[in-house]
């Protein structure tokens, strides 16, 4: 079960004011006169209505917006005694022609993503394509992708989910969060280090050196921690690097990296992604895939049934190949 300390607020529509008193919502002023005009005054007779009356019946519509009426057409005023049926009929058709009547279909609805820390640049600037190409808005929530998955389990209004890992997903594929997934992107590792390598590390035995203070490791439970610490281990570095007291753990991968970018750290090991983003730090080299578990990203369609159509969209717009495009350019592996 996923349970942490978060909370969030619902927002309500506030399309009706707390202090709205409940006559507010009654039919507005000037409704009787304008259903006037679709009535006969005289033995029961129809008339058509004037141009006046029509837009005093065209504002009687609830939650419709006026469009004035260029000209109300005439329809001939019935005689007295002339059959209900027929005088629906004349009304029917002079509503026709109060257009303020009908209603506008609404803009389509904003799509939430939560996205692992290391995808952020890159789903920013899909999430502008996507929104210039379907004019559906995007709002991008990033963060350690542990705390993401544990805020949708307790209720977070998110739409789209992009993991870091396969165990975060799976949590929640087991408690009925999700619709669909499907794997989406690869990574690798890579110790960064300060722009300029003032410690001078080249390799990961490296990182015992005198010169080396601290390494940085996102947290325990986040995806690129977990990577991290099973490579160290499989160096056979973790324990004495531990002994030490060289490891800081950072909230996420991207505090992780800036802890580098800062100096606070001689070294720090996070996606090669991440690394490629910063002007402060570069990539003193690569750590070997056979020393940790597969990085993948699954992108998860989560169960929000207001937005599913616009988040539906969004979903396989991330597998086109222009999304294909961008998240290589940022150091990514699309997996088929």
């Amino acid at each position: 079960m996923l349970t942490s300390s978060w909370h969030y607020s619902k927002w309500c529509s506030d399309s009706v004011s707390k202090n709205q008193p409940p006559s507010a919502l009654r039919r507005p002023a000037g409704a009787e006169e304008g259903e006037a005009a679709c009535r006969g005054r005289r033995g029961g007779g129809f008339a058509s209505p004037t141009n006046q009356e029509a837009q005093s019946l065209s504002n009687s519509c609830s939650g419709s917006e006026f469009i004035p009426l260029r000209r109300a057409r005439v329809v001939p005023r019935l005689p007295a005694g002339t059959s209900p049926a027929l005088a629906r009929i004349a009304l029917s058709l002079a509503m026709v022609f109060v257009p303020g009547c009908q209603g506008k279909p609404g803009p389509p609805q904003a799509v939430t993503i939560f996205v692992a820390a290391s995808t952020k640049d890159a789903i920013e600037e899909i999430a502008g394509v996507f929104k210039k190409e379907q004019g559906i808005e995007v709002r991008v929530s990033p963060g350690a992708s542990n705390t993401l998955a544990t805020q949708i389990a307790e209720g977070a209004p998110a739409d789209l989910f992009l993991s870091a890992n396969e165990e975060w997903t799976e949590a929640l594929k087991a408690e009925g969060h999700a619709l669909e997934a499907r794997k989406l992107l690869g990574n690798s590792l890579a110790i960064a280090v300060p722009r300029g390598n003032p410690a001078g590390v080249k390799s990961p035995q490296d990182l015992r050196a005198p010169a080396v203070k601290k390494v940085a490791l996102a947290g325990e439970k986040v995806p690129a921690g977990k990577y991290a610490e099973q490579a160290l281990r499989s160096l056979g570095l973790y324990e004495a690097l531990l002994g030490d007291k060289k490891i800081v753990r950072g909230q996420d991968v991207r505090v992780t990296l800036a802890f580098v970018e800062r100096g606070e750290a001689e070294a720090g090991i996070v996606y090669s992604t991440d690394a490629m983003v910063s002007r402060d730090v570069e990539t003193a080299c690569r750590l070997d895939p056979k020393t940790h578990d597969p990085i993948v990203y699954p992108l998860v369609l989560l169960k929000r049934a207001p937005t599913e159509g616009s988040a539906r969209k969004l979903y396989a717009f991330l597998q086109t190949a222009g999304a294909r495009v961008v998240f290589e350019r940022h150091g990514f592996t699309a997996l088929e």
